[in-house]
C-alpha cells in the first residue's frame, strides 16, 4: 500500500513539474509574441530561441522557428522603410469594410457564396471584386488543401466562363492569399498573404507581370509601414493617382473592426533604415500627418529641384540590368550542367566543365558589379533623404479624430458602396486531355513503370536522398516515381500532369504532407527541361502550323563541326545532320523538327556551348 501511495505521489509531483514547465513556456511565448508585435524583434528572437532550445515538441518547434523567421524578416524590412503622408484613417466593420473604399467601383463587390466561391468561409475575405463589364476576374478561393489561393477566370461569351486557373507557383504559398487587386494598366497585382516573406500575420505584396514568361513574377513585400506585425489585408493605388489605400487591423481593438488608411500616393518613395523603436511604433500607427499648406508648398519646391532624378534613374536601371544578367548566367549554368550529365565522351565533358567554370567566374564578377550598383543606389537614396527631399512626416503626437484630413486641398472621401447583384455564370468544365492520377492514400504507391510518357509532362519533385525511401517516408502519396541518378542518389517525384496549372493545384497538398520544399518540375519526352521552357511550349502548342517543320542551321564551319558541338547535337536529339554548299558557304542542317520549340531548344543549347552562326529555319513538309 505504501509503495502504491509513493508511486502516486511521484506521479503527481512529475505532473506538477510538467504543468509548471508548460506554464512557464506559455508565459515565455506570450512575452515574445508581445515584443514581436511591438517591433522589438531582437528581444523577441532571444526568447523564442531560449524556448526552442528547451522544447522537444516538433509542432511547437516549427511554430517557434516560423516566429523567429518573421522577426528576422522584420529586421530586414526595417532597413528599407518609408514614411508615408497619411491623409486620413477610419474604422469600419470587418465583414464589409471594402464597400467604404473610394477608388473601387460602385456595385462591384460580389458577395460569397457565388459561382467563384460556392462554399468555404474566410476570416476576412468574403466577396469578389467583379466590376460590371469585366472580362477577366482575379479572386481568392480555397484549394484542395484548404489554403486560399488566387485564381483567374476569363469570359468566353455572355454567360460562359473558362475554367478558373490558379495563378503561378510564384504567387501561391502554403498560407492564404486574399484580396487580389489589379492595377489599372494590368501590370501589377496587389494582394495580402500570410505565407510569403513577411514580419507576421498578413502582409501586403505586389507581383509584376513578366511579358517574357507570360506569368506573374515573385511577390515583393510592400515593406514597412504598409506591412506591419498586424493583419494588413488590402491595398490599392487609386485610379486618379492621388492616394494609396490600405486596410489593416493594426488600429483596431478587435477583429470585428478594420481600419482603412488613405495615404498620399508617392511613386518613388525614398527608403531608409529605421532602428529607433519609438519612431517605428509611431510610424506603424499611421496617424494622420499634420502638414500645413505652406509646408506642403515648401516640400514641393524641394521635390521639383530633384524631380528628374536622372542620375538616380540611371543607377537603378544599371542595377536591374545586372540583376537580369545574373539570372541569365544562372540559367546558362543550369543548362550546361544538364548537358554535362547527358554526355559520356570525356573530352566533351571536359569542354562543358570548362564552360561551366567560365560561367561561374563570370557570375562572381557580375555579382560584384551588382552589389556595387546596389550600394550606389542606396547611397543616392540616403543622400536624397539627408537633403530633405522626402520630409520626415507622421512622427507627431498621436491624434484620435474619427475622420480628419491632414491638410486642406487633398481630401479622401470614404465611399458607401452597395454589393453587386447576383450574376449568371456558367463555368466551363473541360474534358481532361490526360489521365491525372495523383492520389493521397493510407500507404504510398510507387509507379509501376518509372518511364515517363513521350510528351510534355509536369511532376512535383519531393526529394533527393542517398538511400532508397520507404513507403512510410512518402506519406501516402501516389504515384511516386523513383529515379537513381548518376551520383548514386535517388530522386523522388510524384504525379503526372499535362499542364502546369494542373500540377499547381496539388502543390500545396504535397507540401503539407511533410514536403515543404517540394516544387514543380517538367519533362519533355522523358528529358528534364526548365519549367519556364515547358510553359512556353504549352503556350505555343496551339500556334503550331501543321504544314511546317523546322531545322537548325549552323554556318561558319568550313573545316567541319567541332567534336564538342557534334556530340552535343547527338546527345540532344536523333535528327538528321546534312551538309550543303550555298553560294560557296558551308551550311549544316539539323532536322526536321515538328515543333519550333524543339529546334529552339537545340539552338539555345548550342549557343550556350559557344557555337556561332546558329539559326532556326522553317520549311514546308
Amino acid at each position: 500500500m505504501r509503495t502504491k501511495i509513493s508511486k502516486i505521489i511521484i506521479f503527481l509531483t512529475l505532473l506538477s513539474v510538467s504543468e509548471g514547465a508548460l506554464s512557464q513556456e506559455k508565459k515565455g511565448i506570450d512575452e515574445a509574441a508581445a515584443l514581436h508585435r511591438e517591433y522589438k524583434f531582437e528581444e523577441a528572437i532571444k526568447i523564442y530561441n531560449n524556448i526552442l532550445a528547451e522544447t522537444s515538441d516538433s509542432a511547437q518547434r516549427l511554430k517557434l522557428e516560423e516566429c523567429i523567421i518573421q522577426c528576422e524578416n522584420g529586421i530586414s524590412l526595417l532597413q528599407y522603410a518609408v514614411t508615408p503622408n497619411v491623409i486620413v484613417k477610419k474604422q469600419f466593420p470587418t465583414e464589409k469594410f471594402y464597400l467604404n473604399i473610394s477608388g473601387t467601383e460602385e456595385k462591384a463587390w460580389l458577395p460569397a457564396p457565388n459561382p467563384m466561391i460556392p462554399s468555404g468561409a474566410h476570416q476576412y475575405y468574403n466577396a469578389v471584386y467583379f466590376p460590371a463589364g469585366s472580362e477577366t476576374v482575379y479572386y481568392s478561393a480555397p484549394d484542395n488543401s484548404g489554403s486560399w489561393n488566387i485564381y483567374q477566370i476569363t469570359q468566353i461569351s455572355d454567360t460562359l466562363w473558362a475554367e478558373p486557373k490558379i495563378l503561378g507557383e510564384n504567387i501561391t504559398s502554403s498560407g492564404d492569399e486574399i484580396f487580389p487587386m489589379l492595377s489599372p494598366d494590368g501590370k501589377d497585382l496587389y494582394f495580402a498573404s500570410n505565407g510569403h516573406y513577411g514580419m507576421g500575420g498578413f502582409d501586403l505584396y505586389v507581383s509584376h507581370w513578366d511579358e517574357d514568361s507570360q506569368d506573374w513574377g515573385i511577390p515583393e513585400n510592400l515593406g514597412f509601414p504598409y506591412s506591419s506585425t498586424a493583419d494588413d489585408i488590402f491595398f490599392i493605388n487609386t485610379p486618379d493617382g492621388q492616394f494609396s489605400v490600405l486596410a489593416s487591423t493594426r488600429g483596431s481593438a478587435n477583429s470585428s473592426e478594420m481600419t482603412i488608411y488613405a495615404l498620399e500616393y508617392t511613386p518613388t518613395p525614398i527608403k531608409r533604415e529605421m532602428t529607433d523603436i519609438a519612431e517605428i511604433q509611431k510610424i506603424a500607427k499611421l496617424n494622420s500627418s499634420i502638414l500645413t499648406l505652406e509646408k506642403r508648398e515648401e516640400v514641393k519646391e524641394v521635390k521639383n529641384e530633384e524631380e528628374g532624378m536622372s542620375e538616380y534613374a540611371q543607377l537603378v536601371a544599371n542595377m536591374r540590368s545586372l540583376r537580369r544578367e545574373m539570372e541569365e548566367n544562372i540559367s546558362q549554368q543550369d543548362e550546361n550542367r544538364l548537358l554535362y550529365e547527358r554526355v559520356t565522351n570525356e573530352d566533351d565533358r571536359e569542354y562543358i566543365k570548362k564552360v561551366i567554370t567560365d560561367l561561374e567566374t563570370k557570375a562572381i564578377d557580375i555579382r560584384d558589379r551588382f552589389e556595387k550598383a546596389t550600394a550606389l543606389v542606396q547611397a543616392a537614396e540616403m543622400e536624397f533623404l539627408s537633403k530633405g527631399i522626402i520630409p520626415q512626416l507622421g512622427l507627431q503626437e498621436e491624434e484620435t479624430p474619427k475622420e480628419k484630413p491632414a491638410e486642406k486641398g487633398l481630401v479622401y472621401q470614404f465611399a458607401n458602396h452597395t454589393y453587386r447583384e447576383a450574376v449568371e455564370m456558367n463555368i466551363e468544365v473541360p474534358i481532361p486531355e490526360f489521365d491525372y492520377s495523383f492520389k493521397i492514400l493510407d500507404e504510398a504507391q510507387f509507379a509501376e513503370d518509372n518511364t515517363l510518357p513521350d510528351r510534355l509532362v509536369y511532376q512535383i519533385q519531393l526529394m533527393v536522398v542517398s538511400n532508397k525511401a520507404s513507403k512510410k517516408a512518402l506519406k501516402g502519396l501516389s504515384p511516386v516515381f523513383e529515379l537513381k541518378q548518376p551520383s548514386g542518389k535517388y530522386l523522388y517525384t510524384v504525379g503526372l500532369w499535362g499542364t502546369h496549372a494542373e500540377a499547381l493545384k496539388y502543390l500545396n497538398q504535397v507540401r503539407k504532407r511533410g514536403f515543404p520544399k517540394a516544387y514543380i518540375v517538367a519533362y519533355n519526352k522523358g528529358k528534364s527541361i526548365s519549367v519556364k521552357n515547358a510553359r512556353i511550349m504549352e503556350r505555343d502548342k496551339g500556334a503550331q502550323q501543321a504544314d511546317l517543320s523546322y531545322q537548325v542551321l549552323l554556318e561558319g564551319y568550313p573545316e567541319g563541326i567541332p567534336s564538342g558541338i557534334l556530340t552535343a547535337i547527338r546527345g540532344a536529339c536523333d535528327k538528321d545532320l546534312a551538309k550543303s554548299i550555298v553560294n560557296g558557304q558551308t551550311i549544316y542542317m539539323v532536322g526536321p523538327f515538328s515543333k519550333k520549340e524543339e529546334a529552339d531548344n537545340l539552338k539555345n543549347l548550342l549557343f550556350n556551348l559557344g557555337a556561332e552562326g546558329i539559326s532556326v529555319e522553317s520549311i514546308k513538309k
